[in-house]
C-alpha cells in the first residue's frame, strides 16, 4: 500500500496548477488592455470572471459552473490565455515575477518554495 502511494506521490510532484479563484484588479485590468486586438479572447476573460467592489483592492473572481465537462474545456483555454497574458505583462514589466508565477506554479510548488525561504 505505500509503495502505491509513492508513486502516486512522485508522479504529482508539484500539483497541478489550477486557473485561479480570483485576480486583482490591477492585473485583470493590464490583461484586458493586453486584449485589445483579440476581441474573442477578451470576451472569453470577461465571461469567466466577475468583478466584486466589496474589497478594498477590488478582485475579478471566477464564476461558477455546473457542467463539469464544460469546464474542463473552459478551464483549459482559460489556464492558455492566463498564462499568456501574464508572460506578455512581466515581459513589459507590468507585473512581478512573483504576480507572473500565480498564474504558472501550483499550490504544492508554492508551499515547498514557502518552506524553503523560511
Amino acid at each position: 500500500m505505500n509503495i502505491f502511494y509513492s508513486k502516486i506521490l512522485l508522479s504529482h510532484r508539484y500539483g497541478s496548477r489550477l486557473v485561479p479563484a480570483c485576480i486583482p484588479s490591477h492585473i485583470f485590468q493590464l490583461f484586458e488592455k493586453n486584449l485589445l486586438l483579440n476581441i474573442e479572447e477578451k470576451n472569453f476573460l470577461s465571461q469567466m470572471y466577475q468583478l466584486d467592489e466589496n474589497y478594498l483592492e477590488k478582485k475579478y473572481f471566477l464564476r461558477s459552473f455546473d457542467d463539469d465537462q464544460q469546464w474542463i474545456l473552459l478551464e483549459n483555454k482559460l489556464q492558455l490565455i492566463l498564462r499568456k497574458l501574464a508572460d506578455i505583462c512581466y515581459q513589459q514589466g507590468l507585473i512581478t515575477k512573483d504576480e507572473r508565477n500565480e498564474f504558472f506554479i501550483s499550490g504544492i510548488e508554492k508551499l515547498k518554495l514557502i518552506i524553503l525561504i523560511q
